[in-house]
């Protein structure tokens, strides 16, 4: 068996688009404004150039060469299975990351809506996601899609609910606090409001018309996810102040708290639409992750077991996979897990971005359904861009490298024994 074509449109691309980002908008983002609030702003703001021309060129590569594998196979095609398995792997460990984070989230809101014990609530949410990717991902697309625009609806409420209480004073808003090194050590937070939208892509062998879905759809999903997230970042602090929330694991709550003096109507709410917002994005970064493992286990990366498809196109085992690494993860502190999940992203759009640069020279003669807005002066910025948001993200303590020498080191050695399996 194998991924069903054909079957998902842009309305569902941006939808996963906005569902994987989201929960970062509801959490983790927060943990850039102990840097400051100007400087925070600023790299939001740097990101969001950044992440215009990511779009372009990813959007230029899956339309013209759709895949399951993202933007390693892109990678791999530009420069070799070695550096493509690299990214491939960086991907999968990074959005199993993002799983995990994401449900430390999800128990951070509901603890303050419903008394119960975090890892029996944990328990419960991979059970459900597993049950239904078994059932078949494209029905639970559509509920992401209704769930995403809730998720919205709920970032939006919550920055007009809390206009009345809105103090410009709290934000902190001083020029002589803008400095570069504050905007460095916010990127890495600020880039959680829109890490992983181009994961999208890996439903890219799924879409109806390639050409015409993945670019629209991956449009759409960044202007809301510009709009939720500079609505947040103003709304947030200047209701409950930079100092309350820079630290909360439910900033949302966090300051409507410190607005209202304690709990009220609009805070459940606001809970409510935290929580099925942070569902959906699970089940989204799930749905990619799973797919980055599938297209890992079909290239010899990883046992070829992995890569079963069921009757309803989901890569069961792979989806397995996802959650239990993901639930494992979801135990480590996750500014940690944040972190590095920020330095596999851009080490991975640093190729991605030459990888483009490369195919528009060596495959220039090839038929493209889409060509990025701007082309090769769009790259070429987006690259240098890259190239300064890795160098923020190598703050980071060192030792987060060791797993992923390790990790890339053994699905070597088994896309190795694949091939010589292969060859016997």
């Amino acid at each position: 068996m194998s991924l069903h074509k054909n079957t998902i449109g842009w309305p569902i691309i941006a939808a996963i688009g906005v569902s994987i980002v989201v929960a970062g908008q509801f959490s983790g983002w927060n943990y850039g404004l102990a840097y400051g609030w100007l400087n925070m702003a600023i790299a939001t703001a740097v990101m969001c150039v950044f992440y215009a021309g990511l779009l372009q060129c990813v959007s230029e590569l899956s339309a013209t060469w759709p895949s399951a594998g993202g933007l390693g196979t892109y990678v791999s095609m530009a420069f070799g299975e070695r550096l493509g398995g690299f990214v491939s792997v960086a991907m999968a460990l990074a959005l199993i990351a993002c799983v995990g984070a994401v449900a430390t989230f999800i128990v951070s809101y509901a603890a303050s809506i419903v008394a119960i014990d975090p890892l029996l609530l944990k328990l419960v949410v991979f059970t459900a996601v597993i049950v239904l990717h078994l059932r078949g991902a494209k029905d639970a697309l559509w509920l992401t899609l209704v769930v995403g625009l809730i998720a919205v609806a709920t970032l939006l409420g919550f920055s007009v609910g809390v206009l009345p209480t809105f103090k410009a004073s709290n934000l902190s808003i001083e020029l002589g606090s803008i400095s570069v090194g504050g905007i460095i050590h916010a990127i890495p937070f600020a880039l959680w409001l829109y890490v992983g939208v181009e994961q999208t892509i890996t439903a890219s062998e799924e879409t109806k018309v390639p050409g015409r879905d993945v670019p629209r759809g991956l449009a759409i999903a960044l202007l809301v996810l510009t709009l939720t997230s500079f609505s947040v970042l103003f709304a947030a602090p200047g209701a409950g102040g930079v100092e309350a929330i820079a630290n909360a694991g439910d900033p949302l709550l966090e300051a409507l708290g410190k607005a209202s003096g304690g709990t009220s109507g609009l805070a459940t709410w606001i809970g409510i639409g935290a929580l099925l917002g942070l569902i959906a994005s699970f089940f989204s970064i799930t749905y990619s992750a799973s797919r980055q493992v599938y297209d890992l286990a079909r290239g010899g990366f990883l046992p070829s077991a992995m890569s079963w498809v069921n009757t309803r196109g989901t890569p069961v085992l792979a989806v397995f996979a996802v959650a239990v690494a993901g639930f494992s993860l979801s135990l480590v502190s996750p500014e940690r897990v944040l972190l590095g999940v920020v330095l596999l992203f851009t080490s991975s759009y640093l190729l991605t971005i030459c990888a483009f640069l490369r195919l528009r020279h060596t495959r220039s003669k090839e038929q493209r359904s889409y060509r990025a807005i701007g082309g090769t002066a769009t790259a070429y910025l987006t690259l240098a861009l890259s190239i300064a948001v890795l160098a923020c993200s190598f703050k980071l303590d060192v030792l987060i490298l060791v797993p992923i020498a390790v990790l890339f080191i053994l699905t070597s050695v088994c896309r190795r024994w694949g091939r010589l399996s292969i060859s016997q």
